[in-house]
């Protein structure tokens, strides 16, 4: 009996560490959905992801979505959003407000912010540029991979669009082009370049959008 009860006493143990070493430590609505765009009527799916103390992503776990306005209250005036973070704007609410989600047990929350225009951006129209890694280390004459991501108005990915690229020295002085990139994102550094810290500027063709990547060749 003894022997029993020190087992199930080892086994609770080992269930008490392995719930204590999974616990939540971060919730994150993805970055292409912190600020979107969106019409009267329309409707949108939010994202989160879940992770543990061990940076592992923790599925099927029950999060809370609510609505609240720019002051931190909460409301129903934009429209509704069930438990799984789909959201219906109303049909005649404009202005802007707050989608936020947070797990209950250890109450992290994470936000986006949101808007409800008469004129919503094209759905093709490129808003924001992501490049990663931002930061880059490259030899004279090597390579390199970059992740190049495009997003409307809506924070939807865009596959089809136009960049443009250029350099700039530490004094902001535009350089020849000692880079190359081809599709879908590899960089080379010519054999000539001389050695120092860039600027490596992204534009979207058609628009506004620009990102920055900072390139340090050796």
């Amino acid at each position: 009996m003894k022997k029993n009860l020190f087992v199930l006493s080892f086994l609770g143990v080992l269930f008490s560490y392995h719930v204590a070493s999974a616990a939540i430590t971060r919730i994150e609505i993805p970055f292409s959905q912190k600020n979107v765009t969106l019409s009267p009527g329309s409707w949108f799916k939010f994202e989160c992801t879940v992770w543990d103390n061990e940076e592992g992503q923790k599925l099927n776990v029950p999060l809370t979505w609510v609505i609240e306005d720019v002051g931190g209250f909460e409301t129903t005036l934009p429209g509704w959003i069930d438990e799984t973070g789909f959201f219906r704007a109303d049909s005649y609410f404009l202005g802007r407000f707050k989608v936020v989600v947070t797990e209950p047990v250890s109450h992290l929350r994470d936000e986006a912010n949101v808007q409800i225009t008469q004129n919503p951006p094209y759905p093709y129209e490129i808003f924001r540029i992501e490049v990663f890694p931002n930061t880059l280390n490259l030899t004279r004459g090597s390579s390199a991979y970059l992740n190049i991501h495009c997003y409307n108005g809506y924070g939807e990915r865009v596959f089809n669009y136009t960049l443009r690229y250029y350099l700039r020295d530490m004094f902001g002085r535009l350089t020849p082009s000692f880079v190359r990139i081809d599709p879908p994102g590899i960089i080379y550094a010519s054999s000539w370049m001389p050695q120092g810290s860039y600027t490596l500027y992204f534009e979207d063709v058609n628009g506004s959008a620009r990102t920055t990547v900072q390139l340090n060749v050796w």
